[in-house]
């Protein structure tokens, strides 16, 4: 559907799910992006942006407040990008209740 960011943010919220800005620094390094108000965390490390852009991205995340999420922007099987973010957790997840 089409949905103001508010609108999307209150119903991804109440499906019990969580908003985060993906690599927020891609396209500019404005942070226009930041919306504490509606976003829960922020892509702090992604595979394919620079270390500058990913610092920055974890610096604004840990200055809002805000859950720091990773990703390896793979989006197809041939992507030299396969293993290379992940997200480290003190305990072993043994199934999806414990990412709750």
């Amino acid at each position: 559907p089409d949905l103001e960011l508010e609108d999307f943010a209150l119903w991804v919220h109440g499906l019990g799910g969580i908003v985060v800005q993906a690599h927020p620094y891609r396209y500019s390094s404005s942070h226009s992006w930041l919306r504490k108000d509606i976003l829960d965390g922020v892509e702090v490390f992604n595979a394919g942006l620079s270390p500058e852009q990913n610092a920055a991205a974890a610096q604004a995340a840990r200055s809002a407040g805000l859950l720091e999420t990773s990703g390896a922007d793979t989006h197809h099987i041939y992507s030299q990008r396969i293993g290379k973010a992940g997200i480290w957790l003190p305990y072993r997840v043994t199934d999806s209740k414990l990412l709750a």
